[in-house]
């Protein structure tokens, strides 16, 4: 028997895929179209201004890449098979946990790498162009590849003693979070600056010439102290897995009946009454928890940051970035909701037993828009209130001042095209997400081809012709949407009841699946 015989045949297994070679040329082709784009739009400055601009905009889009990577192919690496009970079989032979877990690991974290590898041709321009040095660059490269490697061996870790698919995911981001963003700010808030050297973060922050020159210490500490984190996340991985890869007996018999309240009670009914799938679809009630909890952090952050620079100059730039980043993030949340309930729905069988009902489609997917509504509405309103009032009262502070009128009037453009722009992109993604949670094999590509495709190469075609950005954005949300609505009220019973095709290329933006022929 070779020596770790998974890792050999996942690995093989996986180079010999077709969406091995498009991610890898995809990542390839976006970075070098990114870096010609923002090298347009920079050719009037200098060469050292040029070749900078040019390092920090990609150095920017590859960091939450990397780590986002683990959440999206090493979460439920692990759980799944649990759930699908493959796991048992692979430890009734001579395998051991660090086999199994080695295996998943690189096949789950192959694609993520050529990924990654891909791009550093494209961060290797600025060098070129000036205003860079090549220690600059292999300085980014190692942070990038290590926080990828962190990325994925938390994510591993996590799925090792998480079962459900939806629990993987949510404790995955909240590990990696912590990391990257509560531990560098809890030691800026609190001048601990020894907490920094165990976020890889930090190493991202220090890759700059200067940066660098001021701590040269600090980044190498946190270049290795989260590399042996990660190799840490991996041993607990291995140990930790033959033991919880079932549930014990005394777990499952200690399970107790929750008696619900009577007026949730009385509300569920009501719902059952209205539409059998909305009170089928809303029993993830600690979701809406969550995000209520969210939304209140980011209301109070927004608030206390906007007094503490007083209606300053940059404090309109402030609050407009930070709109579009929480307008983001709540765009891929209803994105992941929309995509794993039909999708989990699929893998169940509850679809096809849906279909056998005389519920009609159009009934199917009202329901599903229910729980949505219901799950994201308030958030969404309150945050929309309260980014109202906070610009409202930047144009007040302004007119106080003897601002310009223009200059309120381009506020107010701005803060509405924002709304709709948010308002329009929630709808598109909760359209399409379903359409792809039902047509592709797992959530999590689901998810990627919804963000892609909705968010993110819209955003990257229209750099081109960023004089009418806000008409193309408002138009490519509402084409998105009417499209989805057409393919899921017209191919909706079809798509749900044929076997999943053949993985590729071409399946990403052509639809549903089709019938495989069965041989002669």
């Amino acid at each position: 028997m070779s020596y770790l015989p998974m890792v050999e045949r996942e690995l093989r297994s996986r180079a010999r895929k077709r969406s091995t070679y498009w991610v890898r040329g995809g990542a390839a082709f976006l970075a070098t179209a990114i870096a010609g784009f923002v090298l347009m739009f920079m050719s009037g400055m200098g060469g050292g201004a040029v070749g900078h601009g040019v390092m920090e905009v990609l150095a920017w889009l590859a960091f939450p890449f990397v780590v986002l990577e683990g959440l999206r192919n090493t979460a439920d690496s692990l759980s799944a098979e649990k759930r699908e009970g493959t796991l048992g079989l692979l430890f009734l032979t001579d395998l051991r946990g660090y086999d199994v877990v080695l295996g998943k690991f690189f096949a789950s974290s192959l694609t993520s790498f050529y990924a990654l590898l891909a791009m550093v041709p494209a961060l290797a321009v600025p060098v070129l162009l000036g205003g860079v040095t090549g220690a600059e660059f292999w300085r980014l490269v190692l942070a990038l590849i290590n926080a990828l490697f962190f990325s994925l061996t938390a994510g591993t870790l996590i799925s090792a003693i998480s079962r459900s698919e939806r629990r993987a995911w949510t404790a995955t981001f909240a590990f990696i979070g912590l990391f990257v963003i509560l531990v560098p700010a809890a030691a800026t808030a609190t001048q601990q600056q020894w907490l920094m050297n165990f976020s890889p973060f930090t190493s991202f922050m220090l890759h700059a010439e200067t940066d660098y020159t001021a701590a040269p210490a600090l980044y190498w500490r946190a270049l290795w102290i989260p590399h042996v984190m990660s190799w840490v996340c991996l041993a607990l991985a291995s140990v930790l897995l033959p033991i919880s890869w079932q549930e014990s007996g005394r777990r499952s018999g200690q399970r107790r009946h929750v008696v619900e309240p009577e007026r949730a009670h009385r509300r569920r009914n009501a719902m059952l009454a209205v539409n059998p799938i909305w009170w089928l679809t809303s029993r993830h009630t600690h979701q809406r928890a969550w995000l209520w909890l969210a939304v209140s952090v980011v209301a109070v952050l927004a608030v206390a940051s906007f007094t503490a620079l007083q209606g300053s100059g940059n404090s309109l730039w402030a609050l407009y970035g930070g709109m579009v980043a929480v307008h983001l993030l709540l765009a891929v949340w209803v994105a992941f909701e929309a995509c794993d309930s039909f999708s989990e729905a699929r893998s169940t069988g509850a679809v096809e037993l849906l279909l056998s009902t005389p519920l009609p489609v159009r009934q199917i997917l009202r329901g599903q828009h229910l729980a949505l509504r219901e799950l994201f509405l308030g958030p969404v309103v309150f945050l929309l209130s309260v980014e109202v009032l906070l610009t409202g009262a930047q144009i007040f502070l302004m007119a106080s001042s003897a601002g310009p009128f223009m200059e309120r009037a381009a506020v107010l453009l701005l803060l509405g095209f924002s709304l709709v722009w948010f308002i329009l992109d929630l709808l598109a993604v909760a359209e399409v997400g379903m359409w792809y949670g039902l047509t592709s094999q797992k959530p999590t590509q689901a998810m990627t081809k919804t963000i892609l495709v909705v968010l993110v190469l819209p955003l990257l075609g229209a750099a081109c012709c960023y004089p009418i950005l806000p008409g193309l954005m408002v138009a490519k949300s509402v084409i998105f949407y009417t499209w989805a609505q057409s393919k899921l009220e017209r191919e909706f019973r079809r798509a749900a009841t044929e076997r999943y095709d053949l993985p590729g290329a071409r399946r990403w933006f052509g639809g549903g699946p089709r019938k495989l022929k069965m041989p002669q």
